[in-house]
């Protein structure tokens, strides 16, 4: 009776580890990174993600809003901005993960001061 209460006692918490383990969504960088310089006006990404890209990781220079979203027609700057009512703020140099789709862009404005955006696609 002890050996499998002992046994038990080892057993869960390994399958419990091993399920967390299994939830937890692994992403690797891609080849796509890019820097934007940015200030007092939205600034757009005019390449559009890759299909295969999942994640974005954002790190910027200075604090900034960012916004991520889709372009309607040839015309991206007409149609993604990014402001402190309406985008994501940014700390500076804290590295921040987003979900995107392929296709999208992201857009970014300034809090106070101009700096650089970097953007670093991520894939599964």
């Amino acid at each position: 009776m002890k050996r499998w209460l002992v046994f038990l006692a080892l057993l869960v918490p390994a399958l419990m580890l091993a399920r967390v383990a299994a939830s937890q969504d692994i992403y690797r960088y891609t080849a796509n990174t890019q820097r934007i310089p940015y200030g007092g006006s939205s600034v757009v990404v005019t390449n559009a993600f890759n299909g295969q890209t999942r994640v974005v990781r954002l790190v910027c220079t200075s604090a900034c809003y960012i916004a991520v979203g889709a372009s309607s027609g040839s015309s991206v700057t007409n149609t993604l901005y990014a402001t402190a009512a309406t985008g994501a703020y940014l700390p500076t140099n804290v590295p921040e993960l987003f979900m995107v789709s392929g296709g999208q862009h992201v857009a970014v404005v300034q809090v106070s001061s101009g700096g650089a955006l970097t953007v670093t696609e991520m894939t599964k």
